[in-house]
């Protein structure tokens, strides 16, 4: 009788391991989705992603805690580097742009693809002007 409640016991044990581990790898997995769906996310249009940046370009509020921004928009960074790339919104491809803080600005990260040709742009948020740019071949 002792050694089949110690047996009980065991299983009992097992299990209770099994699921925090089950439980271990659900989180995990939602915390590398959500890292690579913050990484990886294209723009395909502004609206898709205009969740990402703040939208209300000139979002003032009088609480002492929040951050007054005045940056310029996702759609004026663009065409800030289509006009200094020469190029056209419709002939690019694989569009994608993202606020970071680079050189010790606020600026808009955007990269994308013309003819086998990679461009980079960081373009200053605030001011609008080209901070970066790069050109390369796939």
């Amino acid at each position: 009788m002792k050694d089949e409640k110690k047996k009980d016991i065991v299983i009992a044990v097992l299990i209770v391991i099994i699921i925090l581990l089950i439980c271990c790898l659900i989180v995990v997995k939602t915390v590398k989705k959500n890292d690579e769906t913050k990484k990886s996310e294209p723009l395909n249009s502004l609206n898709e992603t205009s969740n990402n940046v703040n939208d209300s370009q000139n979002d003032t509020t009088n609480n002492n805690d929040s951050v007054v921004s005045n940056y310029i928009s996702k759609e004026e960074a663009i065409n800030i580097a289509l006009n200094d790339a020469k190029l056209q919104r419709s002939s690019i491809y694989d569009l994608d742009i993202e606020l970071e803080n680079d050189y010790g600005k606020t600026v808009y990260e955007i990269s994308f693809e013309y003819n086998n040709l990679e461009y980079e742009y960081l373009i200053d948020a605030n001011e609008g002007s080209i901070v970066n740019s790069n050109i390369k071949r796939d």
